[in-house]
């Protein structure tokens, strides 16, 4: 389902498919979280995450850490796949 009021272009949201509004909503501040320190997020950010992080290659989105898990420079990386990388 296409959101009424999109801030995605019709390209990109060809590619990502369909995407409930709620999961839509949490796209935008999982895109925001993008090269922030892991041990910097809050409890709602971190949640966000981990949704992406275990969810998102379903909704085209590839969320993981960088750098050693656990240290305080791993970094957070989220970013859209492309579609043929999401079957």
């Amino acid at each position: 389902m296409k959101s009424k009021q999109s801030f995605w272009s019709e390209e990109l949201e060809a590619k990502l498919g369909f995407i409930p509004d709620s999961v839509f909503a949490d796209l935008t501040k999982a895109l925001s979280l993008n090269g922030r320190i892991v041990a910097s997020l809050d409890r709602d950010e971190t949640e966000v995450f981990t949704f992406f992080r275990d969810q998102g290659q379903q909704y085209g989105v590839a969320a993981s850490v960088v750098g050693e898990e656990g240290s305080t420079e791993a970094a957070v990386s989220v970013k859209i796949t492309p579609a043929e990388q999401n079957q």
